[in-house]
């Protein structure tokens, strides 16, 4: 997928941005429907291209249970694993869809990181 500057240079702001705004976060990952990252955060040395192409085939599955349910598109996926969450939200940016995922560490308040990543997925889509 072509992606130009300006989206890769906003999409690295919201990860940023949302890196610092959840402390306990581990990594924030901005990634092609196709599973290529745009942008990135990370701590931990967390493999940022690995995410990225994971998260966006967990969102392909993700968003054909939801249509074959009836319920519409997925708007995000929550994984709650024992050593944290991962949060993931679909973005439309013009004509190009990403993968907003962030990855916690156990102990973080989930409502806080839905919050955040909302947030930081409204910004990525203007």
């Amino acid at each position: 997928m072509n992606v130009d500057a300006q989206l890769k240079a906003l999409g690295q702001r919201v990860a940023d941005d949302l890196l610092e705004k959840l402390g306990d976060a581990r990594a924030v990952v901005v990634a092609t429907e196709d599973g290529f990252e745009l942008a990135y955060a990370v701590r931990d040395g967390i493999e940022a291209s690995r995410i990225a192409a994971m998260t966006s085939s967990i969102a392909a599955i993700c968003e054909g249970v939801t249509r074959e349910a009836g319920m519409g598109s997925t708007r995000s996926f929550v994984v709650d694993a024992s050593e944290g969450f991962l949060v993931m939200r679909g973005v439309q940016n013009g004509q190009v869809r990403l993968v907003l995922s962030a990855l916690t560490r156990q102990g973080t308040l989930l409502g806080m990181v839905m919050n955040a990543v909302g947030e930081s997925a409204r910004a990525l889509a203007a």
